[in-house]
């Protein structure tokens, strides 16, 4: 698959935001583009709870989508903060896993986006005892931590 114009478009585009020049791949499978750029005020890019890289991710995905047909995936990160944000997503949704086992009692989540309620929906999904849901509509979807359900015995 030739990426060299949607590269050059992203290029592009980090240089009038001021970002250095990111680094573009394809992960093993081809099915994700990744973008991974650097700052030195990743702040800036990165937004309050990461909605301003959410939106430049959005911009290059429908740049993708024009110029790579067949592309399932892309995925922009600037200084690491969507590892970094991923692995805190997954201790929340252990400690709530806990919580639940521990006390009993079902567990809410603050609202999250798509990609996070994922994150916690896989991280949870070989845990035995509890089991998650998505609840709630548009900004104020999250999701519901609780003791796993089980069949009634006959």
């Amino acid at each position: 698959m030739d990426t060299s114009l949607l590269e050059s478009i992203i290029q592009r585009i980090f240089f009038l935001l001021g970002v250095q020049a990111p680094v573009c791949s394809f992960s093993e499978d081809g099915r994700v583009f990744w973008v991974h750029a650097s700052s030195l005020d990743p702040h800036l890019y990165i937004g309050e709870q990461g909605r301003s890289l959410d939106d430049i991710q959005h911009i290059i995905r429908a740049l993708a989508r024009k110029h790579l047909i067949g592309l399932a995936l892309v995925s922009v990160d600037v200084n690491g903060y969507k590892k970094d944000r991923e692995d805190r997503v997954r201790e929340i949704a252990r400690s709530a896993a806990d919580e639940v086992a521990l006390f009993r009692a079902p567990k809410e989540l603050s609202p999250m986006n798509s990609g996070d309620r994922r994150v916690v929906h896989m991280e949870l999904a070989s845990r035995t005892d509890v089991e998650t849901e998505s609840i709630g509509e548009g900004p104020e979807r999250r999701v519901v931590v609780r003791l796993k359900r089980y069949p009634a015995e006959s």
